[in-house]
């Protein structure tokens, strides 16, 4: 008895950029997500006196090596509307000074209390560490996930098997 296999490698080449390719974008659709939700939450967390510092949370996305690369990050040479300086003064205090959850020199001020009332949300200090923290929790469990989704039930190479004889019941 003789069993015969067709085998294409060039089939299975394609079919597994195919998978691959799904992969990697619902891998980059995941990433955008993600820092999309760590620019809320450091908006949410961020002290708020004028306003400016929320408005200059911003997230940019950059291509590296054909790749997109999301990246959350404050503006810091914005011109504040009060006070001497610029946004990066004023924010490095609030990051790493303004109580809670900073070293505790400064308190937060009438409009981040009025805010913190409002929303119930954790504002104060460390406002861009606790939303990475916070936003990047079960990142790779996510894109392990997905390119378990992707290449779960795929079969990567089309194999014909067929037997030359016929079995026998021998």
């Amino acid at each position: 008895m003789a069993l015969r296999i067709d085998f294409n490698p060039s089939q299975l080449e394609a079919n597994i950029r195919q998978i691959a390719d799904r992969a990697v974008k619902g891998m980059h659709l995941k990433a955008k997500k993600r820092a999309l939700k760590v620019r809320d939450l450091a908006r949410e967390y961020a002290p708020e006196k004028t306003g400016l510092l929320e408005r200059n949370i911003e997230m940019g996305t950059y291509k590296e090596g054909g790749r997109n690369t999301y990246t959350v990050y404050i503006d810091l040479d914005a011109a504040r509307y009060s006070g001497n300086g610029e946004l990066g003064d004023y924010v490095w205090l609030m990051e790493e000074e303004l109580r809670p959850y900073g070293s505790g020199k400064f308190n937060l001020g009438v409009g981040s209390l009025l805010k913190k009332a409002s929303t119930g949300k954790r504002v104060g200090g460390r406002f861009l560490r606790r939303a990475v923290q916070e936003g990047g929790k079960a990142f790779m469990d996510e894109m392990v996930a997905e390119v378990r989704k992707v290449t779960g039930d795929t079969r990567l190479a089309t194999m014909n098997y067929q037997r030359d004889t016929p079995e026998s019941d021998e």
